[in-house]
């Protein structure tokens, strides 16, 4: 499992160098239609009655739970890679970016804990 992770994480890091001179404006837009589909992938596994053809003849192929999650995947994949392009053209550390995603997590941690009452 490991070494699974080993090579999961190169060829993260070969994809968004390779994939870097892509502006940033386009990686935006792309998020957005990545966005869109797992948002259609929604709709179908929740069995929504608007949902589109494409989406759910994927669905009877692949199963409704994981285009969901691929959808998903797509989007966090595409996210991570504007955070790439951002941190490495402004010069920001590994370590200021952890500390971000962090406070993120903590916020969010909070919340649930302010819920739970």
């Amino acid at each position: 499992m490991e070494k699974d992770i080993y090579n999961i994480n190169l060829l993260k890091k070969e994809c968004q160098e390779s994939d870097f001179q892509v502006p940033l404006y386009q990686k935006i837009c792309k998020l957005g239609e990545e966005s869109g589909e797992a948002q259609s992938a929604f709709l179908v596994y929740d069995e929504a009655r608007n949902k589109s053809g494409s989406t759910t003849k994927e669905a009877e192929i692949k199963g409704k739970e994981l285009l969901l999650i691929e959808e998903i995947l797509d989007t966090i994949l595409v996210a991570e890679d504007i955070i790439y392009k951002i941190q490495k053209e402004n010069n920001i550390s590994q370590e200021v970016i952890d500390n971000i995603k962090l406070k993120k997590y903590q916020k969010w941690y909070d919340k649930i804990q302010k819920l739970k009452g």
